[in-house]
């Protein structure tokens, strides 16, 4: 279930941890990571059988590639076609989509992404 906005379908459970997050902080931070992704568990067609995962937040990049500032300094690149399979060992899933994760975590956070790609998988430390 659902509501529409004039930018597409918003989930009630995207909306109640919003609102969870502004009644824990006082104020709607959107913690964004400047992303675009589809949901493999709303789109569980979009991947062909042999590729995996089947859950996560597959990363579609305008330009190929996103470079993210690890919690170190260091920056580590994602490629179009990686996919954020967690958030802090929580599985980005059919309960619980990228964006619904991340609204758990302040802005100045550090959080754990793992990351699913064609080379493998790694986890990467980055500030919010």
């Amino acid at each position: 279930l659902g509501c529409t906005s004039s930018k597409g379908v918003v989930s009630f459970e995207y909306l109640q941890s919003a609102l969870q997050a502004v009644l824990r902080t006082g104020t709607l931070r959107r913690t964004l990571l400047s992303l675009q992704y589809i949901d493999l568990s709303q789109a569980p067609t979009f991947l062909t059988a042999s590729e995996n995962p089947q859950f996560g937040a597959y990363l579609k990049l305008d330009t190929g590639r996103r470079s993210l500032t690890t919690s170190n300094g260091t920056e580590e690149i994602l490629t179009d076609g990686d996919t954020i399979t967690h958030v802090n060992d929580k599985a980005v899933d059919a309960t619980r989509n990228l964006s619904e994760l991340l609204l758990q975590y302040q802005e100045g956070e550090n959080v754990s992404l793992r990351i699913h790609s064609k080379k493998g998988n790694r986890d990467i430390q980055i500030k919010l």
